[in-house]
């Protein structure tokens, strides 16, 4: 899980989880990361339920990758990424991911209980016809249920079937614009938890908590599974 200190707006880790103890300098400042600190962010904060490390791909076999892994990370960040993973393929594994994150929000964030919608991060039509399902949607009817706040996934749409795989931060900021649109409908001044399996970069997540904010949200919290630890 996602321990102390972290970024206070993006979630951004600070200290290593990697068995032995050891501590990279913090890059936090006053509670917040150098990026939160210069990029305008328009949601309040996000949370993570925890880390996320991406596959290792510098080694020859996947089992010599799994020994190396283990040795330098503790297995539940394992198992998180794991479960983020398959959930791109099969809709049931947002069972388990579903139900910690609402965990997280009963016994870590209880300040999400008091939102008034769920709002999924939107996928393009395209997308969804190949995966057969939306993971952040999936997510959110599970976390609805849990904390009995509705969710609505018409309030965004995706308007081109493109990912952010690969790109860099700068190209992930251009690529985004005008990737999402608001739907007709417009918002009444309403708290929204805007729902996603990872944050990376935030591109995503950001240009969305904007736009709920432009048609009436009053706050956007992000609630993801998994934060992108690069430095680590």
């Amino acid at each position: 899980l996602l321990q102390e200190p972290f970024c206070k707006i993006c979630s951004s880790p600070s200290k290593s989880e990697m068995s032995g103890g050891w501590i990279r300098p913090s890059s936090l400042q006053n509670d917040f990361c150098r990026f939160c600190r210069s990029t305008p962010i328009y949601f309040k904060r996000a949370y993570a339920m925890g880390l996320y490390f991406k596959e290792q791909t510098k080694f020859s076999s996947w089992s010599e990758c799994k020994l190396e892994y283990i040795k330098r990370y503790d297995p539940p960040n394992d198992l998180i990424a794991a479960h983020i993973l398959q959930l791109k393929k099969c809709k049931d594994y947002a069972k388990p991911l579903g139900l910690g994150m609402a965990l997280s929000i009963e016994h870590r964030y209880p300040e999400l209980k008091g939102v008034d919608m769920i709002v999924p991060l939107p996928q393009h039509p395209d997308s969804i016809d190949k995966r057969g399902h939306n993971h952040a949607e999936e997510l959110s009817k599970i976390i609805g249920e849990h904390i009995n706040v509705s969710c609505d996934n018409e309030i965004l749409r995706k308007t081109k079937d493109i990912t952010m795989r690969g790109k860099g931060l700068n190209e992930r900021q251009e690529s985004v614009k005008g990737l999402y649109a608001p739907s007709v409908k417009q918002l009444n001044d309403e708290t929204i938890l805007l729902i996603d399996d990872l944050y990376t970069t935030g591109c995503n997540v950001n240009e969305c908590s904007k736009i709920l904010k432009n048609i009436g949200a009053r706050v956007v919290y992000v609630l993801v599974a998994g934060r992108d630890a690069p430095e680590y």
